[in-house]
């Protein structure tokens, strides 16, 4: 809030799109839940975000799971989804790297992104997210949805398994906006 109130104060002409994507939508969901913030805001871009942690671990592991089914009937790389499947059993903690590495498997996804090499975090990072997840597992804002009345641009991957479209369709479901734009990539 004070990010906003300083932006308000520097660009006193300017108006605030608030931008959520992945556990930043938990924060900014967690934001808007006042009026007087949601005040401050005319529009909320939520991308691939998480207003609902609290099935976070199983909303992925469905998704990948029914990914690999479809694949696996459909005989389209079946070795392979099934030994996704078989780690994700084996190693449900790790659902999160598990996600981006499925969508190695997938020709439709053009850019891979490479969960090993494309995340460096550095140990102040990877302590603050343990820190920050055990939050954001507790935390359903899906309750509060219904006082955004604002303009809402939701963006999502067609083979986001990382963050659930579970999240997208709870939030389209219960969202009090009249205003929204959903778009998948």
């Amino acid at each position: 809030d004070k990010i906003v109130d300083q932006l308000q104060k520097t660009y006193p002409d300017k108006k605030i799109v608030l931008l959520g994507h992945s556990w930043g939508g938990m924060l900014t969901s967690s934001y808007l839940k006042e009026e007087a913030h949601r005040a401050k805001i005319i529009a909320w871009v939520y991308a691939a975000g998480l207003q609902n942690g609290t099935s976070m671990s199983e909303t992925s592991t469905t998704d990948i799971n029914t990914e690999a089914d479809a694949r696996i009937k459909a005989n389209d790389k079946a070795e392979e989804w099934e030994a996704t499947k078989k780690l994700l059993k084996e190693n449900p903690e790790k659902f999160n790297s598990i996600a981006y590495a499925a969508t190695q498997i997938i020709p439709e996804v053009l850019i891979k992104v490479h969960n090993d090499t494309d995340f460096k975090f550095t140990t102040r990072a990877l302590n603050s997210n343990s820190a920050l997840s055990q939050e954001i597992f507790k935390t359903n804002n899906n309750q509060y949805l219904k006082n955004i009345t604002m303009p809402c641009l939701v963006l999502w991957g067609k083979y986001d398994f990382a963050v659930s479209k579970t999240y997208r369709n709870e939030l389209l479901q219960n969202i009090g906006s009249k205003k929204v734009t959903s778009i998948d990539f």
